[in-house]
């Protein structure tokens, strides 16, 4: 989530603030990443105005990158999906430090 929410904007700090107090409602692994849907003890100010957000992503342990998405169900509730381009498998220890934003430079 700090990778998706790193612009410090209102929504930026309005998600991570909502972290440590979030519930898991479900999650599952699809091989090639996970998707795990979060439930917040108090729900967002207000529903963003774009319902997703991604980052799309470089890393050492997958060739082609991948990419984490975030999709705001409700003003409580929001699905997170990672998931490795390429069909590389999900490695279940990754350090957040190894992550770097993939830039488009076309």
């Amino acid at each position: 989530m700090q990778l998706l929410f790193s612009r410090e904007d209102a929504l930026d700090k309005n998600m991570l603030s909502r972290l440590s107090t979030s519930s898991v409602l479900e999650r599952e692994a699809t091989g090639v990443g996970f998707y795990c849907t979060l439930k917040f003890a108090q729900p967002l100010d207000d529903m963003p105005e774009l319902l997703a957000r991604d980052f799309s992503f470089n890393h050492p342990a997958f060739r082609y990158g991948g990419a984490f998405h975030c999709f705001f169900l409700e003003r409580d509730i929001v699905e997170l999906e990672a998931v490795a381009f390429g069909g590389r498998q999900w490695p279940s220890d990754l350090a957040l430090t190894d992550f770097a934003e993939m830039i488009d430079n076309n």
